[in-house]
């Protein structure tokens, strides 16, 4: 798809992949970009209900070059994808990294289970775009200033989408913690 945003055709691409997969992922990409003749691109699907699924399907998604970690005075920011939300929730929760380690003796990831946490931050925005239009949305967090673990909760349109962001690096007692 990064490729075919800028290509006016496929082609280039048949020797190596199949055709009918070509096809479809060229369709696609102009189709959610919103780029040219958009009937040409609907009848390069070759089937109304892929189009619907392609029309109804909801995404939230970061980009996989998205930093992770940041360091100790460095501002946070997000690039998320977004597709047929017209309201999206993001809570931002700061993790008690020394209860975590002690309760569980793991590394903190995005499955962590947040009921009876209650946001450090939460705000909605809301969107008009059409829903076969996917937009690159920026977020910044000014208010994550501390070190510290946070988990930060993308929601819309029934589907969420986490990102875990390391601010700073981990303290001594927490390395040890892990370590034992």
């Amino acid at each position: 798809m990064h490729f075919f945003r800028t290509e006016d055709s496929y082609e280039a691409y048949a020797e190596m992949v199949r055709t009918d997969y070509l096809r479809r992922v060229f369709a696609e990409t102009k189709i959610l970009a919103g780029e040219g003749d958009m009937e040409r691109w609907y009848s390069l699907l070759d089937d109304p209900a892929y189009y619907e699924k392609l029309r109804d399907r909801v995404e939230i998604e970061f980009a996989p070059t998205q930093r992770r970690t940041f360091g100790a005075t460095e501002p946070v920011s997000l690039a998320v994808d977004v597709k047929n939300v017209k309201k999206l929730l993001i809570k931002v929760f700061e993790i008690n990294t020394v209860n975590y380690y002690r309760t569980n003796l793991r590394e903190i990831n995005t499955a962590i289970d947040l009921d009876g946490l209650v946001a450090n931050d939460e705000k909605t925005y809301t969107y008009t775009e059409p829903p076969l239009r996917r937009v690159k949305r920026h977020f910044e967090f000014p208010a994550l200033t501390q070190r510290g673990i946070y988990v930060i909760d993308f929601i819309g349109s029934g589907k969420s989408s986490r990102a875990l962001v390391r601010k700073g690096g981990p303290e001594r007692h927490m390395q040890r913690h892990i370590e034992r």
